[in-house]
């Protein structure tokens, strides 16, 4: 009342899904919604070995929605479908589009790197991809040449990936 009474905007952040139903219905009674304007909100990020199997995957949420080895698996059944069907074997598949979420795909030498988003295309995130990918071959290039699906002897790709979430 305080803030409405001297002209101003009190705005109040939070999830709806940690309120009971009454919280909730007492909320919307009181406080008009706005939205905040579309941006990208990075949600994973997969890498993923040539061979098909899951270095690492990184993601905002407390709890992934969904089996990462089942995604990794379609992801890659995917590019490789594409490159063979469609593009006559000379390009990849740069991006998917599910519903509000684009997954955007690169191919390094020896990994592929996933990053799902939503919202709009985060501006440098093409770069970001690269040099991620550029720099991960770098520092575990030999590793990788004979890696074995042993994720610890990668380990520090994971860490390698907070700089894609935007």
């Amino acid at each position: 009342d305080r803030v409405a009474a001297r002209g101003g905007t009190f705005v109040l952040s939070m999830n709806p899904g940690a309120l009971d139903e009454r919280e909730e219905s007492l909320v919307d009674r009181t406080f008009e919604a706005c939205t905040a304007p579309a941006r990208a909100v990075v949600e994973d990020v997969f890498v993923i070995h040539a061979s098909g199997l899951l270095i690492t995957h990184a993601t905002r949420r407390v709890k992934p929605e969904s089996d990462r080895d089942i995604m990794v698996s379609m992801l890659t059944a995917i590019m490789n479908f594409a490159k063979i069907s469609f593009a006559e074997g000379s390009e990849e598949l740069r991006r998917l589009e599910l519903g509000q979420k684009t997954v955007l795909l690169e191919r390094g030498t020896q990994t592929i790197l996933a990053v799902v988003y939503l919202g709009e295309r985060p501006g440098a995130i093409d770069e970001e991809m690269r040099a991620f990918l550029w720099r991960a071959e770098r520092r575990f290039g030999n590793l990788l040449e004979r890696w074995n699906g042993d994720v610890d002897e990668v380990s520090g790709i994971r860490a390698m990936t907070a700089r894609l979430f935007i």
